[in-house]
């Protein structure tokens, strides 16, 4: 069990910090945040106190409605309640969580819910659950760039490989979580290191397993006692393992003496271990005396957290310093004992078991209706955007009847000017969005004659040099008329409305923009719009020829070169279909 805590990088240590009562009032998401941060560093130190501020921030974040602390605070919840060995409450806390992850989508928060909610399958045998779990861990985590939960994920499932005995597998994890950690500087290296060692240990390598525990050893900070109690475990064991004895002896006691610390809460579980294996070297030994003392206060102390895995452990070892003496009645009597505990726990596993997959199947079926909530509100919004979008295209279209009704043009002048401007951004290769944004934005390039007087519109005579400067501020009022949209379309028309005049070579209007100073949507809209004026002029489609000369006149000068030679390439092969116009008229007005 103790393993499962050192395998949670999650679980941070530090100082038992209270948040001031005056700050619990305040009902704000950074109340919230500074609960769980304080949660977090004395999760396994004082959990009377964590699961009181666990609590304070679970219901301060209902009442403001924070989803993500929440999350985090049911997550700290479902790990005091792993702690104390209620899976039940562990999963349907974690469950819960995950909903409210997926709710806001957050990646990261997602992560550390599924995680914790892997570790209780575990714990009782729920293996492929466990290991499902993990996986999607793994997936998010790199689909999503978070290395910390790709390392922390590769460790535990490097965790679940150990314990099924599957050390090549286990030993792959491993090494590809160290690696990560290391990338990031982890204060997790150390102990990640360490668990190789373990696995190096166990394959019958244990020179290797002692080279990364020193090497972990190194790196552990010293006031991080409960990695450093890890480490020397390790050590411990292997050294074992090549029949140093006595080096083994000074890891085990240098681990142990880590529990007089003060402020030392590194876990029971992991103290009754260490006295297990030290009572075994000194059986090896023939030194009784000193191993049937360890391993009586171990089982004292397995007795103490009412932990039967532990107390079954110490039975074993008390039976072993029995029978070494040749008392056999009384090795008798622990080997029972063990065997009941055993039993015991079995029972109690398969129950826990049976409650884990009733949870969880209950909370399947909760996050199905979850993500069909979330995916019927992303189609309604998905809904509403098209509608919205239909909505702004329908106002561009009036706008543009609008303006080409102040103009007495024909009435398909626009659709026109926006079917050629279309076809010269495809043939850019523009996105397609741009293209689309392009073809009904060009549409509203003269709505700026919207505030024109209607004198301009029945003349007959060349413009005067005032009266000229005047239809030239159409280009400008139009780029006012449509200023401050959200609208995409709306935007790019603005700017069509106010660049579509300006020309190649600096001498257009209202801005004397030249070149590639020039929007690209001016340029285009620009060489659609004189195109199809010609067009107009011609009075038959036939009469192509004499449009596009007039465009080759005005390449380097007036239009685009490029845009120039592009729109004879596309009428050459026959990629643009243009329609005669209704009426012909005179050849246009220059403005």
């Amino acid at each position: 069990m103790e393993k499962v805590t050192q395998h949670d990088p999650g679980v941070s240590q530090g100082n038992d910090g209270v948040v001031p009562t005056q700050q619990l009032e305040l009902a704000t998401p950074q109340t919230v945040d500074r609960l769980n941060q304080t949660v977090g560093e004395i999760l396994e130190i004082d959990p009377k106190q964590a699961q009181s501020l666990s609590e304070t921030a679970l219901q301060i974040a209902k009442q403001i409605g924070y989803r993500c602390g929440e999350a985090t605070s049911r997550t700290r919840l479902a790990w005091l309640a792993y702690l104390r060995g209620d899976i039940k409450t562990t999963l349907i806390e974690a469950g819960i969580a995950e909903q409210l992850a997926l709710i806001e989508n957050d990646a990261a928060l997602l992560c550390n819910t599924l995680y914790m909610m892997s570790i209780p399958h575990d714990v009782v045998g729920n293996y492929a659950e466990a290991f499902e779990l993990r996986l999607r861990v793994l997936e998010l985590a790199r689909t999503h760039h978070l290395q910390d939960m790709e390392f922390r994920s590769l460790n535990i499932i490097g965790w679940q490989y150990e314990r099924l005995g599957k050390y090549p597998q286990a030993l792959e994890a491993y090494q590809r979580a160290l690696e990560l950690s290391q990338n990031t500087n982890s204060q997790f290296t150390p102990l990640f290191r360490n668990n190789l060692s373990t696995i190096y240990a166990k394959m019958n390598e244990p020179w290797q397993a002692i080279e990364l525990s020193n090497q972990a050893l190194a790196e552990c900070p010293l006031e991080n006692a409960r990695f450093q109690a890890h480490i020397r475990h390790t050590l411990g064991q292997a050294y074992t393992k090549t029949g140093d004895y006595e080096q083994a002896f000074r890891q085990y006691e240098a681990a142990l003496r880590l529990f007089d610390n003060p402020n030392g809460e590194l876990g029971l579980e992991l103290r009754i271990e260490i006295e297990v294996d030290a009572t075994y070297l000194y059986l090896k030994l023939n030194h009784t005396n000193q191993a049937k003392k360890l391993a009586q206060n171990a089982l004292d102390l397995a007795t103490q957290i009412e932990s039967q895995t532990m107390q079954s452990l110490a039975h074993h070892a008390l039976c072993r310093c029995c029978e070494q003496v040749g008392d056999f009645a009384t090795a008798l009597g622990h080997a029972e004992q063990a065997a009941e505990l055993k039993l015991a726990e079995m029972r109690h596993t398969r129950e826990q078991r049976l409650v884990a997959l009733q949870v969880t199947h209950t909370l399947r079926e909760e996050r199905y209706i979850a993500e069909l909530k979330a995916f019927q509100l992303e189609k309604l919004v998905q809904e509403k955007t098209v509608a919205l979008e239909t909505a702004q295209l329908e106002i561009v279209a009036r706008l543009a009847q609008a303006s080409v009704l102040r103009h007495a043009e024909d009435p398909q002048h626009t659709e026109r000017v926006s079917q050629i401007a279309a076809t010269l951004a495809a043939a850019l290769d523009l996105p397609g969005e741009t293209v689309e944004c392009i073809r009904h934005a060009s549409r509203l390039h003269d709505i700026g004659s919207l505030t024109l007087p209607d004198r301009f519109f029945i003349r007959k005579k060349k413009l005067r040099p005032r009266q000229r400067m005047q239809v030239q501020a159409h280009a400008e009022a139009g780029a006012q008329l449509l200023r401050d949209s959200s609208s995409r379309v709306l935007q790019m028309a603005e700017e069509i409305a106010r660049t579509h005049h300006e020309r190649w070579d600096g001498l257009g209007y209202p801005d004397k923009l030249a070149g590639h100073a020039i929007p690209i949507s001016g340029r285009i809209t620009a060489i659609a719009h004189a195109f199809e004026e010609y067009m107009t002029a011609s009075g038959a489609a036939v009469c192509t020829q004499n449009a596009l000369k007039h465009i080759r006149i005005g390449s380097g000068t007036e239009f685009d070169p490029h845009l120039a030679s592009l729109l004879h390439l596309i009428i050459e092969r026959k990629q643009l279909t243009i329609f005669a116009p209704a009426n012909a008229s005179t050849q246009p007005t220059k403005s």
